[in-house]
């Protein structure tokens, strides 16, 4: 999954980050991003990417590794509660902003996909949470299922872009 390059750096560092590049991947395309500017905002030197994430490419994965837990942990606790997942990836929608914006960065290719589409395939993700949390096998994963997680995917960048 995610490259830790040599790992030195201490959790907080590896933490404030992804933060730093949370928010600003969130407002403008990764590319445009300079990895100088990712340390400042974050408090650290530069050379941290690297020693922390093999570069930017894997505070990259890093991030869209974090948007894809944010996502699956907000499906989790709409069924925990006994709510819907629409409503959920709303509220989430609302609370944070940046994750709209970053699954819309990474559909419009702004985003190194490669890594995230490979290991941590959101769609598929949440077709298999959701079966797990209705206590269905997630290996054969039923059309309703299916039909959830296209419907909250579509939900949640649908609002955000009505809402602009």
């Amino acid at each position: 999954m995610m490259n830790k390059g040599s790992s030195d750096a201490p959790d907080s560092t590896r933490t404030a980050l992804i933060d730093a590049a949370w928010e600003m991947f969130a407002t403008r395309p990764a590319a445009a991003v300079p990895t100088r500017s990712l340390a400042e905002a974050s408090g650290c030197s530069h050379a941290v990417i690297t020693s922390a994430f093999g570069g930017k490419a894997g505070l990259e994965r890093a991030v869209t590794e974090r948007l894809s837990s944010t996502l699956l942990e907000s499906v989790a606790q709409a069924f925990a509660a006994g709510g819907l997942p629409f409503a959920e990836m709303l509220r989430l929608r609302h609370e944070n902003p940046g994750a709209t914006r970053l699954l819309l960065r990474l559909g419009l290719g702004d985003l190194q996909a490669e890594e995230f589409l490979t290991h941590c395939d959101i769609g598929e993700r949440l077709v298999a949470r959701i079966e797990e949390c209705r206590g269905a096998s997630p290996r054969r994963p039923s059309q309703r299922a299916r039909l959830t997680a296209y419907g909250v995917l579509c939900t949640v960048l649908g609002t955000y872009t009505f809402d602009k």
